[in-house]
């Protein structure tokens, strides 16, 4: 069981200032119900396994606690934060899930797509969802001097790997492109973008990409629990196609995924 079923609203100041190894997931909820809370699971499962641990919870424990949570905060749509921690004092494994501030890409955002920068950062794991309070506060650094909607980062080779809550993807000549997957954190949403492309037959490919070359791609969009899919409309002064098809055909299909998911 969970040690902590939280009514309140923990800020991100708070967050920021633990002290501690903590393996976390935020998932969403969508008519009070959690969107695919099964993968969200597994990948709190894998990144536990990843640093020798394994889950407090089971899987029915997970979901009958986020459930209790949902309706004890009146719930219908928002983000739930699922933490799994050990103080460093300590040798027990604690649990939380509580809800956290959320803020969702606006229609016209979708309609227009947004403006993203580069920031030169690398994640220690990316294969795991571990809080790394000075990673985070340098991105939420960054994003407020340049009022961007999203920054993605740039490893010491040039390339863009992903977004610091997000994966990036970029369009071009009929073929979506990608960071090899081990170079990011395999994001649920991209899981289920990568399953439209197998399944409707879009061509994919996994490479890097140049950040100096970016401005050669059609189109580009993020994905996230919170953004979806969301176009893209610029990279600091390359700018991209925000009515693409391929982009406007997932953008549409996850979405249906994502209802189908919740009912």
């Amino acid at each position: 069981m969970a040690d902590g079923v939280l009514t309140g609203m923990s800020t991100l100041e708070q967050i920021l200032a633990r002290d501690r190894l903590e393996v976390y997931e935020v998932i969403r909820l969508s008519d009070g119900k959690p969107l695919f809370v099964k993968e969200h699971y597994d990948r709190m499962f894998k990144s536990l396994s990843s640093i020798g641990k394994a889950p407090v919870l089971s899987l029915d424990e997970f979901i009958g606690q986020i459930d209790m949570v949902a309706k004890a905060n009146d719930m219908d749509e928002g983000n739930l934060r699922i933490e799994q921690y050990r103080e460093p004092d300590e040798t027990t494994e604690h649990t939380n899930i509580y809800p956290i501030p959320y803020e969702y890409p606006t229609a016209e955002m979708y309609a227009e797509g947004v403006e993203v920068a580069f920031m030169q950062a690398e994640r220690d794991n990316p294969q795991a969802k571990i809080f790394n309070a000075d990673f985070r506060q340098q991105a939420d650094s960054f994003l407020a001097e340049t009022g961007v909607a999203e920054v993605l980062l740039v490893n010491r080779n040039g390339e863009i790997t992903e977004g610091s809550r997000s994966n990036v993807f970029f369009v071009k000549e009929g073929t979506v492109v990608a960071a090899p997957q081990h170079t990011v954190l395999p994001g649920i949403t991209r899981m289920k973008v990568l399953q439209i492309f197998e399944e409707d037959g879009i061509k994919y490919e996994e490479r890097p990409v140049m950040a100096d070359s970016a401005g050669s791609f059609d189109a580009a969009f993020l994905t996230g629990t919170s953004k979806e899919v969301l176009p893209i409309r610029k990279i600091e002064d390359a700018c991209f196609d925000v009515n693409h098809p391929i982009l406007r055909h997932l953008m549409r299909r996850y979405r249906e995924m994502a209802e189908a998911n919740t009912k």
